[in-house]
C-alpha cells in the first residue's frame, strides 16, 4: 500500500504532468505497485524517457532494475520477434491456435 502512495506521486503524476507534455506523439503507463511498463508511439519520446527515468527515481531514493528495464519495439508489422513479460504474462504479436 505505501508503495503505491509513495509512486504515486514518485511516477504517475511525474508521467502524466511532464513526461506526457515533452512528448511528440502518444504515452502511456500501466504500473502495479512497483512494477510498470512505459508505451510510447514516438521511439525518441521512449528514449528521452529512459534516460531521465534513473535521474527522476533517484531523486525518491529508488533506482531503475537494470535487468529488467528494456526499450523495445513493439510492433506487429516489426519483422523480429518481440515480446515482454509483466506481471507474470508474456505478451508477443502473433497468431495462436486455439486447442479445444
Amino acid at each position: 500500500m505505501l508503495a503505491n502512495i509513495y509512486l504515486h506521486y514518485a511516477l504517475d503524476v511525474w508521467f502524466e504532468q511532464t513526461v506526457k507534455s515533452h512528448c511528440v506523439g502518444k504515452a502511456y503507463l500501466c504500473r502495479y505497485a512497483d512494477d510498470f511498463i512505459c508505451a510510447f508511439t514516438n521511439e525518441s519520446d521512449a528514449k528521452r524517457f529512459y534516460k531521465v527515468l534513473g535521474k527522476r527515481l533517484a531523486r525518491f531514493n529508488l533506482e531503475v532494475a537494470e535487468d529488467k528495464t528494456h526499450i523495445i519495439r513493439f510492433s506487429r508489422f516489426q519483422k523480429e520477434k518481440t515480446q515482454f513479460e509483466f506481471l507474470g504474462f508474456e505478451f508477443r504479436w502473433g497468431k495462436v491456435a486455439l486447442v479445444k
